[in-house]
């Protein structure tokens, strides 16, 4: 299918005065014709694989707004907690608290369900139900100041049994900043995490970044040589 007829598609669906259709109405309106709708229905699963439009129980073809979603670049904070930036212009970013990041990384794009609407002065807060498209180049390392790290980790789908990894560096190799991903950071310490459960990620990765910011522990696992000395440091920060 041409991009032409994408963007009249999306036009179409996006709407507000828009009937959901069933796909073989919409074939009509687009002229497609019978040979044709094999690649049709290919199409609208692309397309809906990408979340840009969902096709309801009944088979009608709608956005995803009109179902209660939100679509759009996940954008992560050091702290845990993260936003939703939509695909829509001139619309306010979705809040996502950390407990609701379902295994999402920096630059996914995502599909988030709304769990509280936006008030006066505040954002919406809502829940990822949904990652879309993993970002291929997710840079991982991450200056804390005088320490380095990356903390490279895979998802959950992968992972058989929780652990995480850890590294000291003699010398430093340089890793892509993952608050600027054209910037190259010389990493020493790297924590390679793989968990078996989305919300043990998210938990992990909040609790990282508290302890990264604790320059006195930084200085203890700079100086780390054993893994009795590192399992205390994590048991300190409550990290299992």
């Amino acid at each position: 299918m041409t991009p032409e007829i994408k963007e009249k598609l999306l036009g179409l669906i996006n709407e507000k005065a828009y009937n959901p259709l069933k796909k073989e109405e919409l074939a009509l309106i687009f002229d497609i014709h019978s040979c044709e709708m094999p690649m049709f229905n290919n199409f609208l699963e692309e397309l809906q694989d990408e979340g840009y439009l969902i096709v309801s129980k009944k088979g009608r073809v709608m956005a995803p707004s009109a179902m209660g979603y939100f679509v759009g670049k996940f954008i992560s904070h050091r702290k845990g907690f993260g936003f939703v930036e939509s695909d829509e212009e001139f619309t306010q970013d979705l809040f996502i608290g950390s407990d609701d990041i379902n295994g999402a990384m920096n630059g996914d794009r995502v599909m988030a369900e709304i769990v509280k609407p936006a008030e006066e002065g505040r954002r919406a807060e809502g829940a990822i139900v949904k990652v879309l498209k993993r970002e291929n180049e997710f840079p991982t390392g991450l200056n804390t100041g005088k320490y380095c790290v990356a903390i490279p980790h895979t998802d959950s789908d992968y992972v058989n049994r929780s652990q995480i990894e850890f590294v000291s560096l003699k010398e430093p190799v340089y890793f892509k900043n993952m608050a600027n991903n054209d910037e190259k950071i010389p990493v020493t310490l790297v924590f390679m995490i793989a968990m078996s459960a989305p919300h043990e990620q998210a938990e992990t990765l909040t609790k990282l970044m508290e302890m990264f910011s604790d320059q006195v522990l930084m200085k203890e696992l700079d100086e780390c040589d054993n893994i009795e000395t590192f399992k205390n440091i994590l048991q300190r920060k409550n990290i299992k």
